[in-house]
């Protein structure tokens, strides 16, 4: 225990006011989705694309969520170490989100799934 202490109290020198960790910085993305496509938006670049005919076929909440999953998918490693402040303008999609689940749509759920672990 103390041949530990005196480490730390040596290191303490070393890196007295400077970080271990690199500060996470705020990444602010907002999505939006329509029954044809989807976007997102940060303060670097946009990008976004049109549903396939298949997909124009689902509920705007379904496809509200897709967007923030292709959004997130896009984006890739330009998250990793940020903290992310999403912005969008369904509701229903952002409950799925934020309780990583809503209400007994199974898809809903899915897609929510799958986004918190990307």
């Amino acid at each position: 225990f103390i041949e530990q202490l005196l480490w730390i109290s040596e290191a303490l020198v070393l890196f007295n006011g400077k970080t271990f960790w690199r500060k996470a910085t705020l990444m602010i993305i907002q999505t939006d989705a329509s029954l044809l496509g989807w976007g997102v938006w940060t303060c670097e670049e946009q990008t976004g694309g049109q549903w396939t005919q298949e997909e124009q076929k689902y509920h705007i909440n379904i496809l509200e969520l897709m967007a923030v999953e292709k959004a997130f998918r896009a984006l890739g490693d330009r998250l990793r170490g940020q903290v992310v402040q999403l912005q969008m303008d369904n509701q229903v999609a952002l409950s799925y989100l934020k309780n990583f689940k809503g209400g007994k749509k199974d898809l809903l759920n899915q897609i929510a799934g799958k986004i918190w672990f990307l």
